[in-house]
């Protein structure tokens, strides 16, 4: 597959348009009927606000996923897998529902998602992938679902689309679903690749890892942010950015950041500088390949960051593999929230790809 910005940044406008729907959701029900005195001046009671509701997942609402083997292809510019091949997908996935007169964005529960891969197509001279999609916790079936965000209608009813971006081994992505008559919809980031083995990376030494959106297969900060307005309904937009890691492979320990973030609210198209967001975490060797778990914290909001900006409450969680043969490259999903565990705090999750 042909690795482009614009592929990578099409998943970004993938979330725009899904989430464009909830940026202004909510409403503030009726207003309560006007009583006139008879000897005072009309009075208009007070209508309660209404509140929205918003949480995600601490880290165990991330997670990554890989594939490989023999006869399974090598890498997605030269050798792509087989027709055929089941990849699955590591995901963070929201639900997003309307909950009385007030919007609900809450951790959807759906950690993998399976596909078959089914080949290319070329759209404005961008090759993407094209995949049979399943989703058991949605009981959802979709066939010949695009790379390029093309919407399909899915088995049973309802539309979902994609977008994917691929690295050198690593694909990144997004996808929506909006189920037939429900008014819910759902908005997932997912990370794959062709898995690194445990013995394919050393035991002693480091390596650093940079992403960058805005080069050609660079991978970089993908994501979705959300913020209560406390009227009922949610600001929701995009994030993009870059991102560095280290990793030392003798003490299994990374770290990192995402650096020149900015957000984008959903229907605008001026950005905004966002937070700077530190990475820690651990890396295991095991059967299924090297993975990185971690934490995600932030000091506060920059100056210009508005609305969007988070305070340095934030705290989150990252999950994490290493692909190619050798662990050229880092894809991973995060989220990130303020005050967790309560039900207003801004939250925000996506994917990031590096390579050395």
């Amino acid at each position: 597959m042909e690795t482009s910005r614009k592929a990578l940044h099409f998943a970004s406008s993938i979330c725009l348009l899904a989430l464009a729907a909830c940026g202004g959701g909510g409403g503030g029900g009726a207003t309560p009927a006007t009583t006139t005195p008879t000897t005072t001046t009309p009075v208009t009671p007070t209508t309660p606000t209404p509140t929205a509701s918003i949480s995600i997942a601490g880290p165990s609402g991330t997670s990554s996923s890989g594939f490989g083997g023999a006869g399974q292809g090598t890498n997605f510019t030269t050798d792509l897998p087989p027709i055929g091949t089941n990849i699955g997908f590591g995901s963070a996935t929201v639900s997003i529902s309307p909950t009385g007169a007030a919007t609900t964005v809450a951790d959807a529960h759906i950690s993998t998602i399976s596909a078959t891969y089914k080949g290319t197509i070329t759209s404005a001279g961008v090759v993407y992938p094209v995949f049979d999609l399943s989703i058991p916790a949605l009981s959802l079936t979709a066939s010949n679902v695009r790379g390029d965000g093309t919407p399909v209608t899915a088995t049973g009813g309802g539309q979902i689309s994609a977008a994917v971006a691929s690295m050198t081994y690593t694909l990144l992505g997004a996808w929506t679903y909006t189920p037939t008559g429900t008014g819910a919809s759902y908005l997932g980031q997912v990370v794959s690749g062709y898995s690194t083995a445990a013995g394919g990376v050393p035991t002693t030494g480091t390596a650093n890892y940079t992403g960058n959106p805005n080069v050609a297969g660079g991978g970089g900060v993908v994501g979705a942010y959300f913020v209560p307005s406390g009227t009922g309904s949610i600001q929701a937009g995009t994030l993009s950015g870059n991102v560095n890691m280290s990793v030392n492979f003798a003490a299994n320990t990374t770290t990192g950041s995402f650096s020149n973030m900015t957000a984008k609210a959903a229907g605008s198209s001026t950005s905004t500088p966002w937070n700077n967001v530190t990475l820690s975490g651990s890396l295991t060797r095991g059967a299924g390949g090297v993975s990185i778990s971690g934490n995600t914290s932030t000091t506060g909001a920059p100056s210009g960051a508005g609305t969007a900006g988070f305070s340095s409450s934030a705290i989150g969680g990252f999950a994490a593999m290493l692909y190619g043969p050798a662990g050229q490259e880092i894809g991973a999903t995060w989220m990130i929230q303020e005050f967790p565990g309560t039900a207003n705090g801004k939250a925000a999750f996506g994917t990031f790809g590096a390579k050395q």
